[in-house]
């Protein structure tokens, strides 16, 4: 039996050389199938190996010389992915896969659907996001909103038009309904979820324009220009993207985009140049939308906040919270822990009784928004948010044989990446009273009944 006890592997039994492979790699003629059958023909000691060996020999040719690859459509997950591998991480504060997941799973975020004009708008979010976009792109995604539906059905009417068939009606009759079998049984190339139609996203930044660069991979550019003065027109997010600056949202009036343009008359537009009533009309249609922008945000009624930003947490849920209907998810995401477990103890149970007593002893007139400051013991109002919890995840790769089983050494460090989650609660106004139940009548020593009476407590 063939074995390879006498099989002597060494360079010297290839003829061609690494130089020679290389240029057979540059030829435009060769393909990866040219180079491989050259390699075996030049191999002097190839009828010693063993099958298996000789099979072998040739999956490790064809792993290194025939490359193969699979188109795949582009979600936030995989844009993610080659971002932190492939790209500068930091863009993105190091978000990884599993943590998109979490952060999507407790913010609730979903597609509320067809709802129509006379139903109250629902499916609104509040985001800042501080990495290049891929915060509204996951909100978009699941929202149905991110990808553009091109699907084209192809028209079964009149069949294609085939030039040697010269007039032809017997095969143009054979044609259609060979093309018509084919339609039948062929799948659609591509299909999308329903979209909503009342789902909002709301972007609040830093910047005179939002960084959201990773939506350009989803062809929704923000800064393109169009013959409406807004962008992608014609994408599926258009219609449900507001951005919004923190000076627009804490002080519109200081902010020059809160300026209304003065009006002017139809018969004073009449006399200006086309050039001047364009600039005019785009002047004013870019007020229009900021104003309603601002003016929809500040009424508040959001239904969850998702925060992935470099800034101060505590300051930003202070601006923010309040502008969420009760019940609303609130997702803080941060690379480190420290930020995060300060905030978790801004809003924890001890933090929440010294508020209520500090409001009971605080002088008649004194409200809540007194005591809540970056100076004092309450950065935030603790009574605002429910169950602050602190979460992690984080998917290694493990190399399993017996004996042998431990993380995979050469995997990507970095980050881990914190979840910050909670609920947005409304307190309640007045005074609120607790009262226990009367307990069972107890028997002393001397043969009497012993009556617990109602307990009553104060926790306004």
């Amino acid at each position: 039996m063939r074995n390879n006890r006498l099989t002597v592997d060494s360079s010297a039994r290839q003829k061609l050389s690494s130089g020679e492979i290389e240029q057979l790699k540059l030829a435009e003629t060769g393909s990866g199938r040219a180079i491989i059958a050259k390699i075996m023909e030049s191999h002097t000691a190839l009828d010693e190996k063993t099958a298996f060996s000789l099979a072998k020999y040739t999956l490790r040719k064809k792993q290194k010389y025939l490359r193969r690859f699979t188109v795949l459509p582009l979600d936030v997950p995989m844009l993610a992915s080659y971002i932190l591998n492939e790209k500068d991480a930091g863009r993105t504060m190091e978000l990884r896969e599993e943590t998109l997941s979490l952060i999507a799973s407790w913010s609730n975020v979903h597609s509320v659907g067809n709802i129509t004009s006379d139903h109250e708008p629902i499916g609104r979010w509040l985001v800042v996001d501080d990495t290049i976009g891929l915060l509204v792109a996951l909100l978009a995604e699941r929202m149905g909103l991110l990808h553009e539906d091109r699907t084209e059905e192809p028209t079964m009417d009149e069949p294609p038009h085939d030039p040697q068939t010269n007039g032809d009606t017997d095969m143009k009759d054979t044609s259609s309904a060979a093309t018509s079998t084919e339609a039948k049984t062929s799948p659609k190339r591509h299909t999308i979820p329903e979209r909503a139609n009342s789902n909002t996203i709301t972007l609040v930044h830093t910047a005179l324009q939002p960084n959201v660069s990773s939506l350009n991979y989803f062809g929704f550019d923000l800064n393109s220009a169009s013959p409406t003065g807004y962008a992608s027109p014609t994408h599926p997010l258009h219609k449900h993207f507001r951005t919004l600056t923190w000076l627009e949202l804490l002080a519109p009036e200081a902010s020059n985009s809160s300026i209304e343009p003065e009006a002017v008359s139809a018969e004073v537009l009449a006399t200006w140049k086309s050039s001047k009533r364009g600039t005019y009309h785009r002047k004013r249609r870019r007020w229009e939308k900021s104003h309603a922008t601002i003016t929809e945000t500040r009424a508040g009624g959001f239904d969850g906040l998702v925060v992935a930003s470099s800034m101060d947490p505590s300051s930003v849920l202070r601006a923010l919270v309040p502008l969420l209907r009760g019940g609303a998810p609130v997702v803080v995401y941060n690379p480190a822990v420290e930020s995060l477990v300060e905030l978790v103890d801004v809003y924890s149970g001890a933090r929440k009784t010294a508020f209520l007593q500090a409001l009971a002893g605080a002088a008649d007139g004194v409200g809540a928004e007194a005591l809540v400051g970056d100076e004092s013991d309450f950065p935030v109002d603790p009574r605002l948010l429910l169950a602050p919890s602190l979460q992690t995840v984080r998917a290694n790769q493990w190399q399993v044989l017996p004996g042998r089983t431990h993380p995979m050494m050469t995997g990507r460090g970095g980050a881990e990446g914190y979840v910050f989650t909670a609920l947005r609660v409304l307190p309640a106004e007045g005074n609120v009273q607790a009262r226990g139940r009367f307990a069972k009548k107890r028997k002393t020593e001397g043969g009497d009944s012993l009556v617990v009476g109602e307990v009553v407590e104060d926790v306004s």
